[in-house]
């Protein structure tokens, strides 16, 4: 992706930083860091890191769909800064946070429909087991070592726990 779009997106961040900030009484904000990311499942990211606020945004996502990553992942992202600076106005994805989404200019939406370029991940075995209960329990590397080593160990199934073999 070229420079010159990152810096055209990351202006728009800014311009959505500088709105809340006033709309919200939040200077604070305004030192948000903005980064990207070239792939993966989600288009951005809000997060506090060292108690210091940044926004990551897929590249991909950028390039290929300009149009709803500024009008709908920028204040979607944004309103989770406000809302991490101020959690009176609402946390995660609640009616707070929508309706301070929607005053940002964003459609409140908690997740998107674009196209997304995903990272190569390497796929982990997996492994049944059966409980006497006759359900079946898949599980990854760790547990299935566990088990080999130990025997019969508890499975947290959502119906209650079940021993497995």
């Amino acid at each position: 992706m070229d420079q010159a779009k990152l810096t055209e997106f990351t202006n728009k961040v800014n311009e959505c930083l500088q709105k809340a900030a006033a709309q919200f009484h939040m200077p604070a904000i305004l030192d948000t860091k903005v980064s990207f990311f070239p792939k993966g499942r989600c288009a951005g990211q809000a997060r506090m890191r060292g108690g210091k606020y940044e926004v990551r945004f897929n590249a991909f996502n950028i390039e290929n769909d300009w149009d709803e990553m500024v009008n709908e992942t920028i204040p979607h992202e944004i309103a989770h800064i406000v809302c991490f600076e101020r959690p009176s106005l609402g946390s995660n994805h609640d009616a707070g946070w929508r309706h301070t989404c929607r005053l940002l200019g964003g459609d409140a939406s908690r997740t998107h429909n674009m196209q997304v370029a995903l990272t190569k991940r390497v796929e982990r075995k997996r492994f049944d087991y059966r409980d006497m209960n006759g359900f079946v329990h898949t599980v990854g590397p760790k547990h299935h070592k566990l088990i080999q080593q130990r025997g019969p160990v508890m499975f947290n199934c959502g119906n209650g726990i079940v021993t497995g073999k």
